[in-house]
């Protein structure tokens, strides 16, 4: 049943809530505090109350394809990155940080570079993108509006992350 939303027990396994919308579902990251999920649909973002088992909040993104989503470690903010066709000129795909409240989402940075994963540091002042094109692996600091602090992987990576304690960076 891929692309269907399932949430289980992860003890017991026990099937708590199945979402047979039929909506394309492609990526999804919990919140730190276990009760949203922030879940990359077809044409947007949504994030759904695991409480209260409803969807919260849609952000319209039309053209796009999210492909990650990392939740800051207070769950204030989510970090989204999109990969779009090169050929869709209607796309504004590349790295948007979004201000997460009950009444919806408020853009706080955009920086246009299409992407494939991204993710916070431990403390949130900074992300790690990785990027598919021109920019390759970077890291930008929120502080400072998304300036690129470091830059490696000149050919662009899939998938980059952070080591636990924050000293090391690793691409694919």
């Amino acid at each position: 049943r891929s692309g269907e939303l399932e949430i289980r027990d992860g003890v017991t396994g026990d099937l708590l809530y199945i979402d047979e919308s039929r909506r394309q579902l492609f990526n999804l990251a919990w919140s730190p505090d276990n009760e949203r999920l922030a879940i990359a649909q077809i044409d947007g973002l949504a994030i759904f109350n695991t409480t209260t088992q409803s969807v919260e909040t849609v952000l319209d993104v039309p053209n796009n394809r999210i492909r990650g989503i990392a939740w800051n470690s207070d769950g204030t903010r989510l970090a989204v990155t999109s990969f779009d066709d090169p050929r869709n000129l209607n796309s504004q795909q590349g790295v948007n940080i979004w201000e997460v409240t009950n009444d919806g989402f408020q853009e706080l940075i955009y920086f246009g570079s299409p992407a494939f994963s991204v993710e916070w540091s431990s403390d949130s002042s900074q992300l790690l993108v990785a990027d598919t094109l021109a920019n390759g692996t970077f890291i930008l600091d929120v502080a400072r509006l998304g300036a690129i602090v470091h830059r490696f992987n000149d050919g662009g990576a899939r998938r980059a992350g952070f080591s636990p304690d924050g000293t090391m960076v690793a691409t694919l």
